[in-house]
């Protein structure tokens, strides 16, 4: 009998469940079993938590999900911070596979750029000491919700984040190994003005993995195309059957 295969959704920074639930939705009408893994502000002492806390928590859910689906293959789907989430877990876990959705960058590769470095000023306050914050609506819109359809009704829904987290994504990041112990794909975006296209392709150059490019924003699963795309990630996904 083949294996069903299980999906499982990491969000990115300020974000939760609530935006990845049209890829889910076209994911369980073809037969996938979706989990979804909202990293959590996990409160250290002194207020603050850091990048490590995120995946502490997260390892733990993807082994009680193991666990629970064992004749099962797993693909972890990521997608900004979580695309760097997901690959730490796949240099870290055996899985059918890997999907990093316009990522955030591991240690090795900057991301640096002129739209990003002339609005950070405003957030290093926060970053410094670990406060709990949300980017203005303009920053935003401009970097992440450029080429959404409702980028209004999305910055509505957005968390508060750790400063500290957004600075050790913004500066030294984390460190990943080249080689991951599953099969990857990268999806980067020719219009993502956060994590630009030059950088997916640095990060699937890494390691080896193969790079889809579409015109989309930061946020794809928020755009008119992001069906599309989705339909793109699962044909992949087949091929790791």
């Amino acid at each position: 009998m083949e294996k069903k295969q299980v999906l499982i959704f990491i969000n990115g920074m300020w974000g939760s469940e609530w935006y990845w639930q049209k890829w889910i939705n076209i994911a369980e009408q073809n037969g996938y079993i979706c989990r979804s893994i909202i990293p959590q502000n996990c409160q250290r002492s002194g207020g603050t938590y850091v990048f490590g806390d995120y995946l502490t928590q997260v390892r733990k859910i993807i082994n009680a999900i193991i666990k629970q689906f064992c004749d099962h293959k797993i693909i972890l789907i990521g997608h900004s911070m979580g695309g760097l989430i997901a690959q730490k877990m796949a240099e870290e876990f055996e899985l059918a596979g890997a999907v990093f959705v316009t990522s955030a960058q591991p240690r090795g590769i900057l991301v640096m750029h002129w739209e990003l470095l002339s609005r950070m000023w405003r957030y290093v306050p926060e970053m410094i000491t670990g406060k709990l914050f949300i980017p203005r609506k303009k920053d935003v819109v401009d970097l992440m919700f450029s080429e959404c359809e409702d980028s209004e009704g999305a910055y509505a829904q957005l968390i508060h984040e750790s400063g500290h987290v957004a600075l050790q994504l913004a500066t030294f990041s984390v460190p990943v190994a080249d080689k991951l112990k599953c099969p990857s794909l990268v999806v980067g975006g020719t219009l993502d003005q956060m994590t630009p296209l030059k950088v997916q392709q640095k990060i699937a150059y890494k390691y080896g993995s193969p790079l889809r490019i579409f015109k989309c924003g930061h946020f794809p699963m928020l755009e008119e195309t992001g069906g599309y795309m989705f339909s793109n990630i699962l044909n992949w996904i087949e091929e790791q059957k």
